[in-house]
């Protein structure tokens, strides 16, 4: 796959914009696999609502919680209530975000249904869950790390990867389809607790050339303060992440957008409502984010960035 090294890759790619219309009496249920508060689900749900609140339509939100409740368990009971709140209340069409919605709400109940569904955060590949199904259509999201592994290895001094994330499906999916898709090798390490995250932090400085950070949302006993510290005074490589939280950890973050994903799947309902099919929307993949640079890490690991990485991009200090 051709590598494109940006500074800002914010194209809108957006199902063509409908006419503004009157949708006074729809109804529109957003089903979050997570929880309000976490920073991706917080910014699908706003760009959803930047569409919808001007729309006429009634939007209603359910959360799965399922990133604070991860037993199996819970995530079927709680696409069962899911499944009972759409008998309930007859929503004319469904969004639904991140992976879990997709497995354990559409799958097992609305497989080639007659309500309408959009998904939208389900990470790289939804053939994994037969998707799409004649009722469905959506948005696939697509992590930048191979520009930002491209980007990084400027810096290295050799080729080895390393990757850090707490122990979820999502982050296992991550590293296996970036494997998959690019042919990386990556010395993977998914950790349940802080200390641990800190124990492999600091191993990776001396066994890989490159790191790459994910998510540290489930990450048990996490402080942002003070891994900002530790990273700090213990980075001697070059770090990388592709979410703005955790920006201020590493040296360079290329990061996506949740907000894209949810000013899509609303754009998609809508155009749902106004009678096109599922079916006939494209899927399609996210396209925006944004650079962010650390210059606190860069000067610890003796890094200046040259002019054309500067401009435009997030500068931390």
């Amino acid at each position: 796959m051709k590598r494109f090294l940006v500074v800002m890759f914010l194209l809108f790619a957006c199902i063509p914009v409908i006419a503004a219309q009157n949708f006074i009496g729809k109804k529109i249920l957003y089903i979050d696999s997570y929880h309000e508060g976490y920073a991706w689900s917080d910014s699908i749900t706003a760009g959803i609502k930047s569409i919808i609140d001007t729309s006429g339509a009634t939007l209603k939100i359910f959360r799965m919680d399922t990133k604070n409740n991860t037993s199996e368990t819970f995530k079927q009971e709680a696409a069962r209530k899911a499944r009972v709140l759409v008998a309930d209340w007859e929503p004319d069409v469904v969004i639904t975000s991140d992976d879990n919605a997709a497995k354990y709400f559409i799958v097992p109940y609305f497989n080639n249904s007659e309500l309408p569904i959009v998904f939208c955060g389900i990470n790289w590949d939804a053939s994994v869950y037969g998707l799409p199904f004649k009722n469905t259509t959506g948005m696939l999201e697509i992590s930048p790390i191979d520009n930002l592994i491209y980007t990084l290895g400027k810096y290295a001094k050799g080729e080895r990867i390393g990757f850090l994330e707490s122990d979820t499906f999502s982050a296992r999916k991550e590293v296996e389809n970036l494997k998959k898709e690019f042919g990386y090798e990556f010395n993977e390490r998914f950790v349940e607790g802080f200390d641990e995250w800190k124990k492999y932090f600091k191993e990776f400085q001396l066994s890989v050339d490159i790191l790459i950070m994910g998510n540290s949302v489930n990450t048990i006993g996490w402080n942002d303060e003070e891994a900002y510290q530790f990273v700090l005074a213990n980075t001697e490589i070059p770090t990388g992440t592709n979410l703005d939280w955790m920006a201020k950890f590493a040296l360079v973050s290329f990061m996506k957008r949740a907000s894209e994903q949810g000013r899509w799947a609303a754009m998609a309902a809508l155009k749902i409502l106004n009678g096109t099919s599922p079916s006939e929307i494209p899927i399609t993949q996210n396209k925006e984010g944004t650079v962010a640079l650390n210059l606190s890490i860069a000067k610890k690991l003796g890094i200046r960035f040259n002019t054309m990485m500067l401009k435009g991009a997030t500068i931390i200090k």
